[in-house]
């Protein structure tokens, strides 16, 4: 099926799913330098005009918040996960009847905006001048 929007995406997930769905898109809309923009059929959340995180289900067993450059993030907690070939790209794990750290994510997804942020920032380059010491 093709997604138009977030909320056709989330009409289509397991009822536990639809519900988590929109509280980290709650969450996420708390934050000013967030846009929403469906990518490759998934509903993806952008900052500074880039790719920053995304959202989707697997198997239906379990439903990621997928952060696009999680393998720069600190990851304190150890939440973050790799599928396999997998080399940027860390997900929040969430499962069906288990509870999961609000403040924790809140801390994630500042980090990540703040990660993606500054890899947008133009990288100073240091020349030096020909001539004469």
């Amino acid at each position: 099926m093709r997604y138009s929007d977030f909320e056709t995406y989330a009409s289509d997930l397991q009822p536990w799913m639809h519900t988590l769905f929109n509280e980290v898109r709650m969450l996420m809309s708390t934050f000013t330098e967030i846009t929403e923009k469906m990518r490759y059929n998934t509903p993806f959340f952008d900052a500074g005009g880039k790719m920053m995180c995304y959202l989707g289900s697997f198997k239906k067993k379990r439903f990621v918040l997928a952060f696009v450059n999680g393998n720069l993030m600190k990851d304190e907690a150890g939440i973050l996960k790799a599928e396999h070939n997998q080399t940027q790209v860390r997900h929040w794990e969430f499962f069906e009847n288990r509870a999961y750290d609000t403040e924790l994510l809140v801390e994630y997804i500042a980090e990540a905006i703040q990660l993606n942020l500054n890899l947008q920032e133009p990288q100073h380059v240091t020349t030096r001048k020909k001539g004469k010491r």
